[in-house]
């Protein structure tokens, strides 16, 4: 995709989307239904995307973070978050976000923090939603972090 950016040239943006086995909805479809991008949604966005190529690379950075973790960042935690975070109503995401973020260990906790505060374009307003500059909107990157975690994992070896 490519937008024009603030001094007349082109932005260009990377967006990518992972689907485990067979899916018949369209991207576009799928965003809507499980990611609630649409802009008459009432519920915050769930992804970043798309990327610019600098917030790209901030995600390889707090995927990174989280992979090299002293202990590790148990997997299973880790999606736990993105089904938390995929939650419809928008204080209950909050709420089973926050129970899993509890369950983890300090070192994982920090670790999860500072991938999330990489991945801020403004402040953290609440765990685990983040101001979006350009809209006014919160978003939710932990599915983005899920996902990045197995697309980059190649790269990282």
């Amino acid at each position: 995709r490519c937008r024009v950016g603030s001094q007349g040239r082109a932005t260009t943006f990377l967006d990518v989307h992972v689907v485990a086995g067979s899916s018949v909805e369209s991207v576009d479809g799928l965003r809507q239904s499980e990611y609630f991008v649409s802009a008459d949604e009432d519920s915050p966005p769930r992804t970043l995307r798309p990327y610019r190529l600098d917030q790209f690379q901030d995600l390889a950075k707090a995927v990174q973070c989280l992979r090299y973790t002293e202990g590790g960042f148990p997997r299973s935690k880790f999606h736990e978050l993105k089904e938390a975070a995929l939650i419809r109503e928008p204080i209950r995401a909050e709420q089973a976000c926050r129970e899993v973020f509890s369950r983890l260990r300090p070192r994982q906790r920090s670790a999860l923090w500072e991938a999330i505060e990489r991945l801020s374009q403004g402040p953290i307003e609440r765990f685990p939603w983040l101001a979006r500059s350009q809209d006014d909107r919160r978003v939710c990157p932990l599915p983005d972090l899920v996902e990045a975690w197995d697309l980059l994992a190649q790269e990282m070896q």
